[in-house]
């Protein structure tokens, strides 16, 4: 099952045979999806912009990910 993802600027989400796979709720887009700063993602998400897509999108606790100093 693949279900409420944004796949950004990928030529193929998914590159198997989808016979078998449930995909749904997700967002493909070569457009900024919503990121405050296209060169640092993790600086900040615009979730409405996100949200207008995948409806129940969560908020990504962005202060968890990565090596923080």
């Amino acid at each position: 099952i693949i279900s409420n993802n944004i796949f950004y600027n990928v030529k193929n989400a998914v590159e198997r045979n989808m016979e078998y796979l449930v995909w749904k709720n997700n967002w493909v887009t070569q457009e900024n999806p919503g990121f405050k700063n296209i060169q640092n993602p993790l600086e900040g998400i615009e979730y409405q912009l996100i949200r207008n897509h995948i409806h129940d999108f969560f908020t990504i606790p962005l202060n968890s990910i990565g090596c923080h100093y």
